[in-house]
């Protein structure tokens, strides 16, 4: 008899997507929203999970923000569907690129 019990680091994408202006690249971009958490399985089975993080993520520049956890899980059960984006605040990821003219 053997026993599988696996555990690492998962990261999903939430149902929620808003088109909004980008503060670093200025242009029209999806935000999309990511939890990460560290999880424990057995047989395939998922048992806990635990250091949830929300973080936002913008599609034209790849630029992320740190979520809070109260909105991160509000807007895992669907009660948000569009975000204040004057709150959040976005840092450059390193593989953005922009030309000369940018």
């Amino acid at each position: 008899m053997f026993l599988v019990i696996t555990g690492g680091q998962k990261e999903k994408k939430l149902e929620f997507d808003q088109m909004i202006l980008c503060k670093n690249c200025d242009r029209y971009g999806r935000l999309e929203v990511y939890k990460i958490y560290s999880h424990l399985s057995f047989f395939f089975i998922p048992l806990f999970q635990w250091n949830k993080r929300y973080f936002g993520k913008m599609e034209c520049c790849n630029a992320i923000c740190e979520i809070s956890d109260e909105l991160g899980k509000q807007i895992e059960k669907g009660y948000i569907s569009s975000l204040d984006t004057s709150l959040l605040h976005f840092q450059r990821h390193s593989d953005y690129r922009a030309c000369r003219q940018c």
